[in-house]
Parts: structure tokens; C-alpha cells; sequence
């Protein structure tokens, strides 16, 4: 259990930079709880948070949004070269 509340600390000190970064460029910026998630074995954890920012609010101009995870590991490039071909 302390290795997953370790990864958790960890990813929610990426989060933490990440929305400095986002402040940083002048990005209003939220970060929403979505609870836990209970585990195979019978245990929770917290979920790390969401971050919303927003840079500028002009309605003129259009929207982008950009979705990632903090949390994955690498690919495996054989395995991404297998589904290509």
C-alpha cells in the first residue's frame, strides 16, 4: 500500500507543477476532486486530480481542447509497430 500512496504523491505533485505552468501563462485554472478508486484487493486510494485551465476568453477566437494523462507509462514501440503493419 505504501508504494501506491507513494505513485499517488508523486502524480499529484505533477499536477501541482503543471497548474504553476499553466498560472505561469496566464491561465485561470482548477483542479476538481473525482474520489476514489477501490482496488482489486478490497483497498482505495484518492484519484489525482483534474486540471481545467483556461487561456484567454475571447469568443471570437476558436477552441482548443487538449486532453492527457500524467500517469501512463511509456508505449512499447514493438507493440505500436505491430498494429501499424
Amino acid at each position: 500500500m505504501y508504494l501506491k500512496k507513494f505513485i499517488i504523491l508523486k502524480i499529484v505533485q505533477l499536477i501541482l507543477i503543471f497548474k504553476k505552468q499553466l498560472r505561469d501563462l496566464g491561465a485561470t485554472v482548477e483542479l476538481a476532486d473525482i474520489g476514489m478508486q477501490t482496488l482489486p484487493d478490497g483497498s482505495s486510494i484518492p484519484l489525482p486530480p483534474l486540471v481545467f485551465g483556461v487561456l484567454g476568453n475571447d469568443p471570437n477566437k476558436k477552441t482548443v481542447l487538449i486532453y492527457g494523462h500524467l500517469d501512463v507509462q511509456p508505449a512499447n514501440i514493438v507493440i505500436i509497430c505491430l498494429r501499424i503493419y
